[in-house]
Order: C-alpha cells, then structure tokens, then sequence
C-alpha cells in the first residue's frame, strides 16, 4: 500500500507532466516564475488529502465493525465450546474421557469391559452437555453399555449389555 508522502509525490510528477490547452506548449509554458504550477499542485494536494482523510474515516468505521464483529464470534465460539462436545470418528475410550472432563464427571467405573476393548466410532456430531443425563443418553446410544450417574460426587458407572470376551494377551 502506498503512503501519503509517496501518493503526493506521484501526484506532483503527474501534475506536472498534463499536457497545455490542446496548444503544442505545455500547460504552464507561460508561468514564468512557477508560481501558478506550485498553486494548482498545492490545490490538488489539498484535495487529494481531503479524500484520505474521509477513507481513513471509512477504514476506522470498518476496522470498528469488524472488531465487533469479531467480539460476537468470539462469544459464541466459547459458548458452543462449553454448550457442546464434539464426537469425532475414532476411539470410544479417549473421547469418553474428554466428554467426561468437560461434564466435568471425575470418576469413570467399567463393569463387564476388560480394560482393552475399546470401540471405534465412524461418524462426526455434537451433543448438547447443558443436561449431564441427556447427554450421557446420547454420547452411549448406540453402545452395548448402560449407565448409572451419581451426582453426589459426579461419577459414571459403564456396565455392559453383552458378555465381552477378556483380553487375548491378558494374564
């Protein structure tokens, strides 16, 4: 981007450059000592300034919206943080944890799941964490486990609904 002072030269070797009336001399063949040369460059300087002044007006006003635009997104990317968990394709088990951490659940309880079976998940949603039930609802539908949530000290009980065999290398 130029700069004032490179805009006012530019405009001055310009001016300076027009071509007279239509006539074979230029336009400031007859102003002997410059002085109407340096009057008219200084007019346009002038106006030229005037127009920079109003579209650096225009740019505050936009810089302005945008910062306040920028202030609502903001706002609403760290309610849908905190309002939703994201599910991911991959590990039932590590995403679990992060539901978990952001339920803000501290204690999670297998019954019937040896410690290396985990299940991978093959599709992307949110879920609504505002109600810790509702959401455990369904963060696990779909899953052959059940529940139970105790509130009192903000832990899950996972129990399977299928016999699942022990680790192949398990002693």
């Amino acid at each position: 981007m130029l700069n004032k002072s490179t805009v006012l030269l530019a405009t001055c070797v310009s001016f300076s450059a027009m071509a007279g009336d239509g006539g074979n001399a230029p336009l400031y063949s007859q102003d002997k000592s410059g002085q109407r040369f340096v009057n008219d460059v200084k007019s346009h300087i002038s106006t030229i300034q005037i127009q920079m002044s109003v579209l650096e007006l225009e740019l505050s006003k936009l810089n302005e919206a945008l910062a306040e635009k920028q202030i609502s997104i903001d706002y609403i990317n760290r309610e849908n943080a905190s309002r939703y968990f994201y599910v991911e394709k991959g590990s039932f088990k590590a995403q679990l944890a992060q539901f978990a951490d952001q339920l803000q659940i501290k204690t999670i309880r297998w019954a019937g799941v040896p410690s290396c079976i985990d299940w991978t998940l093959d599709s992307i949603y949110k879920i609504d964490v505002s109600n810790t039930t509702d959401a455990i609802d369904e963060f696990l539908d779909g899953m052959p486990l059940t529940y139970e949530f105790f509130s009192r000290d903000n832990s899950l009980n996972l129990t399977s609904t299928v016999i699942i065999e022990g680790c192949p290398n398990a002693k």
